[in-house]
């Protein structure tokens, strides 16, 4: 779920911050759910990690190339809560 949205992520994805916003969006494409969870897990125990070459899909069901980044956000008792994540094309 979507807590904060990058203005660039409707360019590149097509979701609007009003779509992508408090709702879950469907990025990741068939097959990829292993390798998502893997990155995910990483960032959360974390890991910062960077630069990661991973197929995204768009609104329109088209897929897409993106460089992935993920690091962990903690709440203040210093436990991970949610994950940045940007993206580039």
């Amino acid at each position: 779920m979507h807590r904060d949205v990058e203005p660039r992520r409707e360019q590149i994805f097509g979701h609007t911050a009003v779509e992508a916003l408090g709702r879950p969006t469907k990025l990741v494409p068939p097959g990829g759910a292993a390798e998502s969870q893997a990155l995910f897990e990483r960032a959360l125990s974390g890991e910062t990690v960077r630069d990661v070459h991973v197929k995204r899909v768009r609104k329109d069901n088209s897929l897409v190339d993106v460089r992935l980044a993920a690091a962990p956000m903690y709440d203040p008792t210093a436990r991970s809560e949610a994950l940045h994540g940007p993206m580039r094309t």
